[in-house]
């Protein structure tokens, strides 16, 4: 996980879980009121988080809203873990994506990128 600080009063933390009878794992993204702490807007994402958000324009898309965007997926390691995926051969693939949240509401954009799956 990670955390940053937005121009808007707001902290960023991604944080991730795993539902051990399933071995499910997925990630958080969540924005707390920098003053009080409070919890602002949590987003419960489809892949753990890999890395800490990111906080601005999105270009267009943001009509004069900040976004926050997350990188998304297993980071590659070794051993191989028991859940990768294989495709067609016996190398594993590390399925990944970037993917935007509007700053304010929590709203996820109409964006994301999907890069080549990592072999």
């Amino acid at each position: 996980g990670g955390a940053i600080t937005g121009p808007d009063g707001l902290v960023y933390v991604t944080s991730n879980a795993e539902k051990i009878s399933t071995n499910e794992k997925f990630g958080f993204l969540r924005a707390y009121d920098m003053e009080t702490g409070k919890l602002v807007w949590s987003n419960r994402l489809e892949m753990p988080a890999n890395n800490a958000p990111s906080v601005g324009k999105l270009g267009s898309a943001d009509e004069g809203n900040r976004s926050v965007v997350i990188a998304i997926g297993e980071n590659p390691t070794f051993p191989f873990p028991a859940n990768l995926i294989f495709m067609g051969s016996q190398e594993p693939v590390w399925l990944s994506k970037v993917v935007a949240f509007d700053a304010t509401t929590g709203q996820r954009r109409d964006w994301e990128f999907s890069p080549p799956p990592h072999q």
